[in-house]
């Protein structure tokens, strides 16, 4: 037996919230973060947050045929948001956008943000710049917020199902 349409919204919400908490924590620690190290792991708390927070939106659209998408798109954060302009009709990225997007999408599909390398002696990591991409982002959350309001107040919920056919049976 396969989840109810209640149940897979519960999953997709759950899954946007993680993302919520991951951006919570990517703040938390930009705000202290005073090290190369550190600043890495916030860029990855950041990466993995915007990641969540997509699959999340899609997943509430359609549960299942987004879920299977949501195995192909991976951790490329790029194609995560086309499947989202999609879904959602939502304007295209501009030029700017588009290329702090890729930079920090190749970042964290290659786990470069999360384990040390070359890269640690290249690429300074308060030298990738995400301003732009985080509007974008603060804009999927009430995107998202929205989304799911209006999905649960669509649904109803087993419990409210079950006490509700009992106030008509008396």
């Amino acid at each position: 037996m396969g989840l109810s349409n209640y149940g897979k919204l519960i999953m997709a919400n759950s899954e946007f919230e993680k993302g919520l908490a991951f951006l919570g924590a990517c703040y938390l620690l930009r705000h202290k973060a005073l090290t190369e190290p550190q600043q890495y792991v916030a860029l990855h708390l950041l990466a993995q947050g915007a990641e969540l927070l997509m699959k999340g939106c899609l997943y509430g659209k359609d549960y299942i045929t987004n879920r299977k998408k949501g195995r192909k798109i991976g951790h490329d954060l790029a194609v995560a948001y086309s499947e989202c302009e999609k879904a959602f009709d939502l304007r295209p990225l501009r030029q700017h956008e588009v290329l702090q997007l890729q930079a920090l999408s190749e970042l964290f599909k290659s786990n470069t943000l999360r384990y040390s390398g070359l890269n640690d002696i290249f690429i300074a990591p308060s030298t990738i710049d995400t301003s732009l991409l985080e509007r974008r982002i603060k804009c999927g959350v009430r995107l998202g917020r929205r989304e799911f309001r209006k999905a649960f107040l669509a649904q109803e919920s087993p419990a409210t199902k079950v006490s509700k056919d009992q106030n008509v049976r008396k």
